[in-house]
């Protein structure tokens, strides 16, 4: 071969590879902003493309764009069902294994099956260290850790791990990773009721998410900022919020992020305008829809859209339909082991048992409360699920005197007194709790 013929070759291969990096970086751009079948467009030509360069390396890569795609369009199964071919066929390419392990991690985290998640998140970094360059990736591996951090409850570990991202982000001006820190930043707040911190780190999160049109990464700061706002009473602002996500979502067409645009719009509806059975109208229908729809997996907004329902229910007396709604998110939670929310939903049915003077019954789950609070050294809620049990016991001791110091009548009209002390026991722990959670 020639000189010339080398440079021709040389020539050509460069042009390839410019090409990929084109396509590679409008399929990205296309999924980022919902347009899913363009996406797919780019990654067809850009896996032909790479069967010509024989780099299992970025034919790897572009086939991993594929599920990353159903991914972002919340199609769960069709995504595992890639991620698995995928690390067969590359098995040796840590890159994409790396990336296929992350992905897997973050299905299971949205099922809420988190011993599984931090699995393959752990998977994912291992592989990503034998990786040169590869810190962007592992940037994003460190964020979906600190979900799991957070869930935990372990508020500090999550934030330290999130401060790093940000820190090193910065460093490499990548605004993906830094949307990303900054979104979970604001949820690690939220679900710690720091409202202003929240809305900050959320506003940050979609400064750099509009940067980049990532579009679905603003859907889903939208209704968490409309969230932190309307606890902290700022309902024009939240209102806003919420119209510009009900329109994203709708455009978008991602059928759990709607699902958690109308949690939150019951929310506001229910905070901002006392409209009780209007925001119970709409956490029942998403509620249908998490119950119906196979693509809506995601835990966290499942559980959400429960403690709403719950809060609503109760503020209307609903008891026995708070009851079977504290049933179902046990159900999720116990087997998910998110331990607060399941210390939260037990402290729940205790006390509702209790305004039925099942007090047996009561005792023994908020028993179950207290070890699992005393087991994982969470402290607040111990202390109050203490003080729950002790009140239950002294109505219990109280209600077992009438039988024997009053008549008849007098013990219907004491427990009936009880019972209203009980609702507003009930009622204050709602207040305390369920935003940790809502």
């Amino acid at each position: 071969m020639t000189v010339k013929d080398l440079k021709k070759e040389s020539s050509s291969k460069e042009e390839i590879h410019e090409e990929m990096k084109r396509l590679k970086k409008a399929a990205i751009s296309s999924c980022q902003k919902g347009e899913f079948q363009s996406a797919f467009v780019y990654t067809k030509r850009l896996q032909r493309l790479t069967n010509e360069t024989n780099s299992k390396t970025l034919e790897g890569q572009a086939y991993l764009l594929d599920a990353q795609i159903y991914f972002t369009m919340g199609n769960h199964k069709k995504t595992l069902e890639l991620t698995k071919q995928i690390i067969k066929q590359f098995s040796k390419i840590p890159v994409v294994k790396a990336s296929c392990f992350n992905i897997i991690g973050l299905i299971h985290l949205n099922r809420g099956n988190f011993s599984e998640s931090q699995k393959y998140f752990k998977k994912a970094l291992r592989k990503i260290k034998r990786v040169e360059n590869s810190q962007t990736n592992s940037y994003r591996i460190l964020c979906n850790v600190s979900t799991i951090y957070r869930i935990q409850g372990d508020f500090d570990k999550s934030l330290s791990t999130l401060n790093k991202v940000i820190e090193l982000s910065v460093k490499k001006q990548d605004e993906l990773s830094l949307l990303l820190a900054y979104g979970n930043t604001g949820n690690l707040y939220l679900d710690f009721l720091m409202y202003k911190e929240a809305i900050e780190n959320f506003q940050s999160c979609i400064h750099y998410a509009e940067k980049i049109s990532a579009r679905k990464h603003i859907l889903e700061a939208l209704p968490q900022l409309s969230e932190a706002l309307i606890m902290l009473g700022d309902y024009e602002q939240a209102e806003k919020e919420i119209k510009k996500a009900k329109t994203l979502a709708e455009d978008l067409g991602i059928t759990q992020l709607i699902a958690l645009t109308k949690t939150i719009s019951a929310l506001w509806l229910y905070k901002a305008k006392g409209d009780h059975n209007g925001a119970l109208a709409i956490a029942n229908e998403v509620n249908q829809l998490f119950h119906t729809s196979e693509e809506i997996l995601d835990y966290e907004y499942l559980v959400r859209n429960l403690a709403v329902k719950i809060m609503i229910e109760l503020d209307l007396n609903l008891f026995q339909e708070a009851l079977i709604d504290i049933e179902d998110a046990l159900k999720i939670i116990t087997k998910s082991n998110a331990i607060v929310q399941t210390i939260i939903f037990l402290n729940l049915k205790g006390l509702i048992k209790s305004s039925e003077f099942n007090f047996k019954e009561a005792q023994k789950v908020l028993q179950t409360a207290i070890q699992l609070a005393t087991k994982h050294g969470i402290k607040n809620h111990l202390a109050k699920t203490k003080c729950n049990l002790d009140l239950i016991k002294n109505i219990e001791k109280a209600n077992k005197a009438y039988d024997v110091a009053i008549s008849t009548q007098q013990k219907e009209d004491k427990m009936n007194l009880d019972k209203v002390d009980l609702l507003v026991i009930i009622k204050d722990y709602v207040e305390y709790a369920l935003p940790k959670i809502s």
